[in-house]
């Protein structure tokens, strides 16, 4: 999935634009004239169709003026999120279930609201084109809309690609988005003119176009797109516009390019990224900056936690602690969920600090998914699904000796319209603990291998590995399994861990490094125990063999003789010259 995306970034614009072109009032600026900003706003006839802009574009200095909510034809931004509809990158370059959907609105409209001028913007010719297409279909079946697409002689029906409404204005717009998710669910960073430079200001004009109504189609959220994949100005325009539309939110936490602040900072981010967490230091929000943000990897737009880490010599006076609880206010009223780290307890026992924002992250986790009841109760019906069977090769024979033959763990996760690195921790863990109840002790390579060929997938990306192996340590945090060592993970009540002949198992699994050394040390010991004595080769080949691995290369003898060598060293088995005894 990483490389998908980098190739996906690395690619060209989906459409080739013109540039800008000098305008009359650029080469005006162009002779040092002198510049007066017109401040008061006239077009629109409510707030949130302004609001954005002036924020995001003018400083706050245009003059608006407040809806009194006695027009019941001014309704403002709406946003319309359709998560159903999948962006066709590969062949059309279009989203045909979103064009349906906006030509369907665009007849709506025409039968319920035919005194209002409409007109249709979207971020693409292709799908300008596709909603034509889709539109004619319509209107082919029911003529009874006609009157309205030949009535407003002054301001009649347009429907124009982004680069063509400059000019234009109507009581209503439509906006497309088009670009979006694919049916895989991924999001290219690309949007057509707004990667370009200067992409910035062709949204603003688009989206100042409404006087009463603008509605905005798209198959995703701000909190989908990803500023880390892309610098375009018009991108990050875009995230703003649609958070405002959705949530009426003007203040976005944003990444600010700087660095860590104090080493502190730099050993609480290394030791969350070490255990698999995306981390974004100094992010910026309102005016502040958070110390460190937790980015939610099933929204990589969104921030699940701030940390902020106190130093204790800078927070001991009285007014750095009430400037701090007047920032950590102001944060949360913006929807931050704080977590604060002080020095000297990190200091003390970085563990048992690093738990607490582990808990705080994964809490967050919990009530950000709780936000969306919908998303919420499909996870539970997902993990609800999860079940588990143990199986062996038919072939296999009885091995003797006491060699177990060696048991798989059959996964069988429906995820539903999830991804796998968006389950939380705790999920993760228990589908962890089914498969070291068969396999363990097993190593984590294996354990990602399980779980991910359960969920349906062939490979695991690094957000898959990171959500996995997160999975992983909350479940060693939690009793749940036991930390082996060296990547391997064993059954809490698995005193001693059993000796298993893998001359079935897939060659992909079957290799001595995915073979724990306790379970390599018990085959010495029961091997040699059942003779008097046996020659240090022979027991190396032996033991190979009754683990099932008959073609023994430099490595594999290697790595079979390093333990046998710590049994040795330990006492617990007995070399005298070229023969080795178990210990009495």
């Amino acid at each position: 999935l990483d490389a998908l995306v980098k190739a996906d970034d690395d690619e060209e614009e989906e459409e080739i634009v013109p540039g800008d072109m000098e305008s009359i009032l650029n080469l005006f600026l162009a002779q040092s004239s002198h510049e007066r900003m017109l401040k008061w706003h006239y077009r629109s006839r409510h707030e949130s169709l302004i609001a954005l802009s002036n924020h995001e574009f003018y400083d706050n200095k245009l003059v608006t003026f407040p809806c009194s909510g006695l027009n019941p034809d001014s309704k403002g931004l709406i946003f319309h999120h359709l998560p159903e509809t999948h962006y066709d990158r590969g062949k059309t370059r279009t989203n045909p279930l979103e064009a349906k959907k906006v030509a369907e609105a665009i007849m709506a409209h025409a039968r319920d609201n035919p005194n209002l001028t409409l007109g249709v913007a979207a971020f693409g010719v292709t799908q300008r084109d596709a909603i034509l297409n889709q539109l004619e279909l319509l209107r082919r079946k029911d003529f009874s809309c006609e009157e309205f697409f030949k009535s407003h002689p002054h301001e009649p029906f347009f429907m124009k690609n982004l680069e063509n409404v400059q000019g234009d204005e109507r009581d209503v717009i439509f906006i497309s988005i088009g670009f979006g998710k694919s049916k895989e669910g991924f999001l290219p960073m690309i949007f057509g003119p707004l990667n370009n430079e200067g992409g910035e200001r062709r949204l603003n004009v688009l989206i100042t176009r409404a006087r009463q109504i603008c509605r905005v189609f798209s198959n995703f959220t701000a909190e989908d797109i990803d500023l880390r994949r892309t610098n375009a100005r018009g991108v990050v325009a875009l995230k703003s516009f649609l958070a405002y539309a959705k949530d009426r939110s003007l203040d976005l936490a944003h990444r600010t390019g700087k660095e860590p602040e104090s080493p502190f900072e730099e050993e609480v981010i290394k030791a969350l990224r070490g255990i698999g967490y995306q981390i974004e230091p100094q992010v910026g929000s309102s005016g502040f900056r958070v110390d460190i943000g937790v980015i939610d990897e099933g929204k990589p737009g969104r921030y699940l936690l701030g940390i902020e880490c106190d130093g204790a010599k800078y927070h001991s006076s009285k007014s750095a602690r009430d400037r701090d609880r007047l920032r950590q206010e102001v944060l949360k009223g913006l929807g931050w969920k704080i977590h604060r780290i002080w020095s000297t307890d990190w200091f003390r026992n970085p563990k048992k600090e690093l738990e607490r924002v582990v808990e705080a992250i994964e809490k967050a986790k919990v009530s950000c998914a709780g936000m969306n009841s919908d998303r919420s109760s499909k996870k539970k019906e997902s993990i609800a699904s999860v079940s588990i069977i143990a199986r062996t090769n038919e072939t296999k024979q009885a091995a003797p000796m006491g060699f177990e033959a060696y048991w798989e763990a059959n996964i069988d996760v429906n995820l539903g319209k999830d991804e796998l690195h968006t389950i939380y921790s705790s999920k993760l863990a228990d589908l962890v603990k089914k498969v070291v109840d068969i396999q363990g002790p097993v190593h984590k390579e294996i354990i990602i291998k399980r779980i991910t060929k359960g969920a349906g997938l062939k490979k695991a990306g690094n957000r898959i590995r990171g959500a996995i192996l997160r999975g992983i340590r909350y479940a060693v945090r939690n009793d749940l399994v036991r930390d082996s060592r060296d990547g391997f993970f064993g059954g809490i009540n698995q005193s001693t861990p059993p000796f298993r002949d893998r001359s079935y198992v897939e060659p992909s699994e079957k290799k001595l490094e995915m073979v724990a050394k306790e379970e390599i040390a018990i085959a010495f010991e029961k091997v040699i125990s059942s003779v008097f004595s046996i020659k240090y080769k022979d027991a190396v080949t032996n033991v190979l063999a009754r683990l099932g691995f008959r073609r023994i290369t430099a490595d594999v003898r290697k790595r079979a003789e390093l333990v046998l060598n710590e049994c040795i060293a330990e006492g617990k088995i007995t070399r005298n010259g070229d023969f080795l005894t178990l210990r009495k």
